[in-house]
């Protein structure tokens, strides 16, 4: 059998994501992004970093912190001979951010967790029959909507849980044709997954402050191996088209069943460091491990997975005597991901460098946060396919006080 083409359409096209739970997004928000998804170590009073919630102690008493953002995508597929682009733009998360007590806070929001989006026809022929055509879809989304805390304890330690629960559908599709014989039955194959299920995000931080406004901070992050819970249909069917007459449907396969989705046990640590409003230079390392698991209905090939970033933020004057881009938050970043799948004997990792701006708004505490990066996934070798992508994100956080009692004379 031979020949491999690829579609274009209106959401980003990506054959990876047939696999697995699909393409499972880089956790944090714009800032984090911007930083090569640094966030382990990271605390800052004036946004969120919820991948761990010890960080939400970082609140002011009366702070108010509210974060909105969208996303573009574009990504070419090469395999060699034959390319490919699509790209896409859509909502990335909505949080929000505030103190319970002076030792308290909390944080909710909903992020993307996966998505699968690909669209593949794969040729060969048959003996009597002429061509054969292979043509694969899959489209859907895992949601997460999270709820945490994070409590100081003492001067130099935090402690954060988040209730993370994930939600949403992953439908892929098969159909096989023969156009050279218009006798010949279609087959239609289809495996719709719906996942409800909740799990745990355990976190800590060790504070260490240095003279003259420095800062150590250091950040675990730990989530168990949990099953959530689903519904697998499987969905099976032939397609007569006698001649030029109308297309009758037989089913052959019609059922539903509960199937438990398990996700795997995670571990993070990282560090940042700097000098309050002018620096931080950080770096991440996290593990899952993948290959134990086998995701209802599906026999992909899953793998340990492993993640180095690094990044750094500066700030020239946040005072803002020199100018107003004195204020502006430059930030820079780069990462490494050994990713989950591991197809033909190759595993399929990704790399690439990130950079954005944190930009303030005028006489307030409000920051508009852009974020661009450029990556790679996959090779060429062992005809896999090789993506060469680039994102653009935007946010914006808006810093408010709350909970003031005014006085009047």
């Amino acid at each position: 059998m031979t020949g491999y083409g690829g579609y274009s359409q209106n959401s980003v096209n990506s054959p990876y994501s047939r696999f697995g739970l699909g393409d499972i997004h880089q956790q944090g928000f714009v800032r984090n992004m911007a930083m090569g998804g640094i966030s382990f170590g990271l605390r800052n009073p004036n946004s969120i970093d919820y991948v761990n919630p010890a960080s939400f102690s970082a609140r002011d008493t009366m702070s108010f912190l509210f974060d909105f953002a969208m996303q573009g995508k574009r990504n070419n597929l090469n395999s060699g001979e034959l390319k490919s682009v699509s790209s896409d733009f859509n909502f990335r998360h909505l949080a929000l951010a505030f103190p319970i007590t002076r030792w308290l806070g909390t944080s909710v929001g909903i992020t993307p967790y996966s998505t699968m989006s690909y669209s593949l026809l794969e040729q060969g022929t048959v003996e009597d029959l002429g061509q054969v055509n292979f043509t694969y879809r899959g489209e859907g989304n895992l949601s997460r909507f999270y709820l945490g805390a994070g409590t100081r304890l003492g001067k130099y330690f935090s402690l954060g849980l988040s209730m993370n629960y994930l939600f949403g559908n992953l439908e892929r599709g098969t159909r096989v044709s023969f156009p050279d014989d218009a006798y010949a039955a279609e087959t239609l194959i289809n495996y719709k997954l719906q996942t409800r299920g909740i799990y745990m995000s355990y976190g800590a931080q060790f504070m260490l402050p240095l003279p003259e406004d420095y800062f150590f901070h250091a950040g675990v992050l730990f989530e168990n191996e949990t099953p959530v819970s689903g519904n697998l249909t499987h969905f099976s069917q032939y397609i007569l088209s006698p001649g030029e007459g109308s297309a009758t449907y037989d089913t052959l396969i019609n059922e539903t069943s509960e199937r438990d989705l398990l996700l795997p046990t995670r571990m993070g640590f990282g560090i940042s460091a700097g000098k309050t409003n002018h620096f931080t230079v950080g770096a991440d390392y996290s593990h899952e491990n993948w290959s134990p698991h086998v995701l209802p209905g599906l026999t992909d090939s899953l793998t340990t997975s492993q993640s180095f970033r690094a990044g750094l933020e500066f700030i020239p004057d946040a005072s803002g005597i020199s100018s107003y881009f004195s204020t502006v938050r430059y930030r820079l970043g780069g990462y490494y991901h050994q990713g989950y799948l591991k197809i033909r004997e190759e595993q399929i990792n990704d790399f690439g460098i990130t950079f954005g701006l944190g930009l303030p708004l005028p006489r307030t505490n409000n920051t508009f946060n852009v974020a661009f990066q450029l990556g790679r996934r996959g090779s060429l070798s062992h005809e896999l396919i090789r993506e060469t992508y680039g994102t653009i994100s935007f946010s914006l956080t808006l810093y408010d006080f709350w909970f003031i009692k005014y006085k009047f004379d």
